[in-house]
């Protein structure tokens, strides 16, 4: 069964962390908004999946690499009885435990936030984010309900017909999960190169593709200047750069200072997109807090390209689609599990 809590009432957070440091600058900083109420503190995941139980609360925010029982088991468990919205907050861990980040979204987490070299660096940013996914419905989620490649689109399109055309995608809070279902409903001989800007930490990157990889028919590589944007490609930004697309459809890494404190940013991607593809530029804005792609959507719709936008109702967090439909710059508006096929008929068109 899924449940939002009720908005009058504190929210409630159980913070795990085998770090008592860890622990303590957490709750310091989401205890400074009036609204927020730290219920209780885990040392691992076995005390987590028991106090979820006993506490009831709102949000979990839930460390990866910990003793006697990780996140991703605890996560699993979680999910299965007492199903809650979990925020990963890790740092960037070393070897095969950084691909656990990416089970646990399998597994029912809701988002990764990725732990800052320093923690007293946690932000206003940091406390409206847990705020948000607080209020997110969640269902039981049973071991393996969403593992293995889902099904994919059996059709193709005629890659003679959109050779030229170019899509960019810029997602946020919830983007991986959104851009999995996108990617695996794609088609083996994807006729259009794609560029992704996910807003994520850095050196996560690789660890995302790689994730990414196994639901999709499409190449996934991190992008790289000079590179040639080639059909069937998926080209995602990495981080510390902006991406963009230049003169013979080729990628540039750029960089020019951030923008809404996002670098890569999805403006500037889809607004060089805009510049250089023109009516075959695609701009897709997915879920995520902020502005990031709206002006840069608008940029390309009014390039004469076409644009989606996630649904409210699909969307993890309505932030960035919001903005960009309300600048009257998006020719449809659609359920995630159907913009694959969206993106399949604007580039036949």
């Amino acid at each position: 069964m899924g449940r939002r809590p009720d908005k009058t009432k504190h929210i409630a957070v159980l913070i795990v962390d085998d770090s008592p440091t860890v622990r303590q600058i957490v709750s310091s900083t989401l205890s400074n908004d009036d609204e927020i109420r730290v219920v209780g503190q885990a040392r691992n995941g076995k005390e987590a999946v028991q106090m979820v139980g006993q506490l009831n609360p709102d949000i979990v925010t839930l460390d990866i690499a910990m003793p006697v029982m990780d996140g991703l088991e605890a996560t699993e468990q979680i999910m299965a009885y007492h199903p809650t919205p979990i925020a990963i907050l890790t740092s960037s861990l070393v070897g095969e435990k950084r691909e656990y980040v990416y089970k646990a979204l399998d597994l029912g987490a809701l988002a990764i936030i990725p732990k800052p070299a320093c923690l007293l660096d946690l932000d206003r940013e940091f406390i409206e984010k847990i705020k948000l996914l607080s209020r997110v419905p969640v269902i039981t989620h049973l071991k393996g309900r969403r593992r293995g490649v889902p099904e994919q689109v059996p059709r193709s399109v005629d890659p003679q017909a959109v050779k030229q055309k170019t899509i960019g995608i810029v997602s946020s809070t919830g983007g991986p999960d959104a851009l999995k279902r996108i990617l695996s409903k794609f088609p083996t001989d994807l006729p259009v190169g794609i560029i992704v800007v996910q807003h994520i930490g850095a050196g996560f990157e690789k660890d995302l593709i790689g994730w990414l990889s196994g639901y999709s028919n499409a190449r996934l590589r991190l992008a790289e200047q000079g590179e040639l944007i080639e059909p069937g490609v998926v080209f995602f930004a990495p981080s510390g750069s902006h991406t963009v697309v230049y003169s013979k459809n080729k990628i540039g890494l750029i960089n020019t200072p951030p923008v809404w404190g996002h670098r890569p940013s999805g403006d500037i991607l889809l607004a060089s997109l805009a510049e250089h593809s023109g009516s075959k530029a695609i701009g897709v804005i997915l879920t995520g807090m902020g502005k990031d792609g709206a002006q840069g959507i608008k940029a390309v719709h009014d390039a004469g390209g076409k644009t989606i936008a996630q649904d409210e109702k699909s969307s993890l967090i309505f932030g960035m689609p919001k903005e960009a439909i309300a600048l009257g710059a998006v020719d449809k508006i659609a359920d995630i599990d159907h913009i694959a096929d969206e993106l399949l008929r604007m580039a036949a068109a």
